[in-house]
């Protein structure tokens, strides 16, 4: 079932029906009116049209809801936001990876520089903590790189399963 808030200018389930069906014929406007009235009792009450009230969109066969009105949908918009949080979120985590990437290949790079590495082979301790150094950077690199795909795989499992969420 679809919902929506009313708006400023609903005063009564006329106005509310007439956002939602517009152009209905006076006996499919008096079903609509009643489907809604039954859907949202709420609405019964004195003082019920109140702006930002949500209340439910019935199904009503022979009758479909103007495709505008789903904008205003208040789950449609948690929904949407939280899938922008979570694509932010995803961006955001592969930047770091990328970065976490690109500061390994300078720290390989500045072991490899000609001016470095020369003075690094001539002395026997120096070598042999650059050589732990760079298979420590190796082992780095792949261990952010099977982050990274198991970071994809993930995002990708919540992507779906946040579009296959009802109502989506």
């Amino acid at each position: 079932m679809r919902i929506t808030t009313l708006k400023k200018n609903e005063t009564d389930i006329r106005l509310l029906v007439q956002r939602l069906y517009p152009n209905l014929e006076v006996g499919m406007r008096t079903k609509a009116e009643k489907a809604m009235v039954k859907a949202n009792p709420h609405l019964k009450k004195a003082g019920a049209f109140r702006s930002g009230i949500i209340v439910s969109i019935p199904a009503i066969q022979g009758i479909t809801v103007k495709p505008a009105a789903k904008s205003d949908d208040p789950v449609e918009e948690v929904q949407d936001l939280l899938l922008g949080a979570v694509k932010e979120f995803n961006e955001k985590t592969e930047r770091s990876m990328s970065q976490a990437l690109e500061d390994i290949e300078r720290q390989m790079e500045v072991l490899d520089n000609e001016e470095v590495a020369p003075v690094i082979k001539k002395q026997e301790k120096t070598r042999a903590i650059a050589e732990q150094l760079t298979e420590s950077l190796v082992r780095r690199k792949e261990v952010v790189k099977e982050e990274q795909e198991a970071q994809n795989e993930l995002f990708q499992k919540i992507y779906k399963d946040l579009k296959a969420m009802p109502e989506w």
